[in-house]
């Protein structure tokens, strides 16, 4: 058993934005990590291939040294996918964890090239009860005019530990839509990195979480937007989805204080072209309908303050009745007997 510090944060961006590394105690590594060899490989062509092959592990970011050097090190499967086709054909890697397969350290490493159309699907899925333990790194180059769609989910048992890295680095035009569906594992942690240095290229993420009040799930969101006319966009349906199946969850929505301000923002920052910016307005107005649904509403209008009251709702959330009944229950049954 250690502790270990995972998605550390800059010491500048902690400051500014109040946001604290992830401390996690009586974590238990594995000492024999054994062979992993249930794995299902399904429409693999010509064009898009897996094969067996070490390949370089130099991450920007990542879950911390400790974890990093266990891929490094200690890695049962390294696979590298390549993607040829100019059609957008689907691969799936399901990765069946049971009694005999029950620890993963995984380096898959995704070359999309020149002009590919692709689609990867990666699955960790727990057979049984047995306890799992997975780490990994997925890197993805994404080459000049590629598109990609990259879907990974973890369905491991509520026992299981679940870490990933994920690294993305984009040339010229290069599109990629990530989904990372992540409802397993006693304690679930991800770090995702994108460096967009080609220029126009973009990069849109949509996660989905469920879980239960034992679990632990912390996702850390880095890009770099080296190249002109570059953009990341997080989808906020991805909330809404899980509202539906986690109700007593808590949903902010973040605001610009109006359509006119929201304009001049995307217009100063010199970037996007009018049709661009125009896209984005459209797309904003259809998120706004949507903000009646959530429990909160915040206007970002400056940085700090628009953090200060988020950090005051879930500061206040945590003291709701319902949440913390629990704790109390001996002392009502006390005194609900007392009052009989």
């Amino acid at each position: 058993m250690k502790s270990i510090i995972v998605n550390e944060t800059p010491v500048r961006t902690s400051k500014n934005f109040l946001i604290n590394n992830i401390k996690l105690d009586n974590v238990e590594i594995p000492k024999e990590i054994g062979k992993f060899n249930n794995i299902e490989i399904r429409n693999e062509t010509l064009k898009t291939t897996v094969e067996e092959r070490k390949s370089e592990i130099n991450l920007s970011y990542g879950l911390g040294d400790v974890l990093t050097n266990s891929v490094i090190n200690r890695s049962n499967k390294e696979l590298v996918i390549t993607i040829d086709s100019k059609k957008n054909k689907e691969l799936e890697l399901d990765f069946n964890f049971d009694k005999r397969n029950k620890n993963l350290i995984d380096n898959i490493n995704i070359i999309a090239n020149e002009d590919s159309r692709g689609t990867v699907i990666i699955k960790y899925k727990s057979n049984d009860k047995t306890i799992n333990f997975h780490n990994g790194i997925i890197k993805l180059n994404a080459k000049k005019n590629s598109k990609v769609n990259i879907v990974v989910v973890n369905l491991l048992n509520s026992n299981s530990l679940n870490f990933i890295s994920i690294q993305n680095e984009f040339e010229e035009n290069a599109k990629l839509n990530y989904t990372i569906i992540d409802i397993g594992g006693n304690k679930s942690i991800s770090n995702y990195y994108s460096n967009l240095c080609g220029i126009l290229s973009q990069d849109s993420i949509n996660t989905i979480y469920l879980g239960n009040k034992n679990q632990v799930f912390d996702l850390n969101y880095i890009a770099e937007l080296r190249g002109e006319k570059t953009d990341v966009n997080i989808e906020v349906q991805g909330a809404l989805q899980v509202k539906e199946k986690v109700p007593d969850g808590v949903f902010i929505f973040l605001t610009p204080p109006d359509l006119d301000e929201l304009r001049d923002r995307l217009s100063g920052r010199g970037t996007d072209s009018l049709e661009v910016i125009n896209e984005r307005m459209a797309k904003a107005r259809e998120e706004i309908k949507l903000m009646s649904e959530y429990d909160y509403a915040v206007v970002n209008d400056e940085v700090p303050l628009a953090v200060e009251r988020v950090k005051k709702i879930v500061e206040a959330e945590h003291f709701r009745v319902d949440r913390v009944i629990g704790r109390y229950q001996a002392m009502l049954d006390d005194a609900t007997q007392k009052i009989k």
